[in-house]
């Protein structure tokens, strides 16, 4: 598959005539972003993100990633790195899609079936909930549209309600514990003493 701005090299070339995105456990988390399931030939320890060999290449190329330290293949990590949280962009859109798919590892949900109730991957989207017998929404558009609603921003307010609320309970709470805290101190200190 022809990526615009990427040359595809020969070594890349055999390697992605081998299978398909099932067949390498490691991928480029850079081309993923764009769908495109390349194998890892380096790690940026910087980004904490895997490479495929074009990204790889031309990394350090921008003046901010100039330092970067990257490993080559035989020296970086052998687990995919996904990041733990999900970073919001702007428009309340989600960056990175990070939970992979029970049936099928190497992919990321990128979907929501609403006629089965279950969160999917596009290879699940192809095979199983194809447009024609399920209702399927893109992830990203659907939290865009939640975080826009009323009913969001009204739980908002709700929480925010809630907080003041519990505020003087939870500082009347927190000002026990740290007297307690005091008194095991003095406590202490006192048997420290007598020793």
């Amino acid at each position: 598959m022809a990526v615009p701005g990427k040359k595809e090299s020969q070594k890349l070339s055999s390697t992605l005539s081998q299978g398909g995105a099932e067949d390498f456990d490691i991928f480029c988390e850079q081309c993923d972003r764009d769908d495109i399931r390349l194998p890892a030939f380096g790690y940026c320890v910087d980004c904490e993100v895997h490479l495929c060999q074009t990204c790889f290449n031309t990394h350090r190329r921008p003046k901010p990633l100039r330092h970067h330290q990257l490993l080559d293949k035989d020296h970086m990590p052998d687990k995919q790195n996904i990041p733990k949280s999900l970073k919001p962009t702007s428009g309340g859109k989600t960056a990175d899609l990070t939970k992979s798919c029970p049936k099928h590892t190497n992919e990321i949900i990128k979907f929501f079936c609403h006629d089965h109730n279950t969160l999917i991957c596009s290879v699940c989207v192809t095979l199983q909930h194809t447009p024609t017998s399920c209702h399927v929404d893109y992830i990203p558009d659907l939290s865009g549209q939640i975080l826009d609603s009323t009913e969001f921003k009204e739980t908002l307010k709700d929480i925010n309600k809630i907080n003041r609320q519990m505020l003087p309970d939870y500082k009347r709470f927190l000002k026990q514990r740290v007297d307690n805290q005091q008194f095991l101190l003095k406590m202490a200190i006192v048997e420290i003493e007598k020793l």
